[in-house]
């Protein structure tokens, strides 16, 4: 199968949870299948070698890196900020020109940050992996903030994060959860 799989953070070495698992979906598919990974450029490490053989390849992209101005204007955006801080003209142009050049089987999107950068007119079949269900972690965010201006930012974040996770399962063929407990949250939103 060849796979093209878009992935919001380097995904080497494996530092944390997602990359932890972005790492090892990885490894068990480069074994078996074809795959493209088009990944910011934010390691010191060659992902060719880590996921080397002669079935894988490598698109390496600057990664987004807005400044002040940019992340606060990422606020009154209608994207979440977990989002629209990481648009990346660079991925999705590298996206758009491998779907352009090559036929996959499958498109894997690794994180919602990168959503956008898949377009909404690929006939490749659509996977998005759910690292988390995010409106959860913003909810606890909203929760337990104390200030009430950061409370009230906190909130517009999480209604925009709730509106975005909705629209997932239209846009992807299939939504991927790391537990079962994520999977039923998804559906009930």
């Amino acid at each position: 199968m060849r796979v093209l799989f878009v992935a919001g953070a380097c995904p080497y070495p494996p530092t944390s949870g997602a990359t932890v698992r972005t790492h090892n979906l990885l490894r068990q598919l480069c074994a078996r299948h074809e795959i493209t990974l088009i990944a910011p450029q934010e390691c010191d490490v060659d992902l060719r070698a880590v996921y080397g053989g002669c079935r894988t390849k490598v698109i390496t992209v600057s990664p987004a890196r807005p400044g002040a101005i940019r992340r606060l204007a990422c606020l009154a955006s209608p994207l979440p900020y977990i989002v629209a801080a990481h648009a990346n003209p660079a991925m999705s142009a590298a996206v758009e020109k491998a779907l352009e050049s090559d036929n996959f089987d499958v498109l894997h999107c690794d994180s919602i940050s990168v959503v956008p950068t898949i377009p909404a007119q690929a006939r490749t079949a659509r996977v998005f992996n759910a690292h988390n269900v995010e409106a959860v972690i913003w909810e606890r965010y909203v929760e337990n903030e104390r200030r009430p201006w950061v409370r009230l930012v906190l909130r517009s974040q999480l209604a925009k994060v709730v509106c975005f996770e909705s629209r997932l399962p239209g846009l992807f063929d299939w939504c991927v959860t790391v537990s079962q407990d994520d999977r039923l949250e998804m559906q009930r939103r």
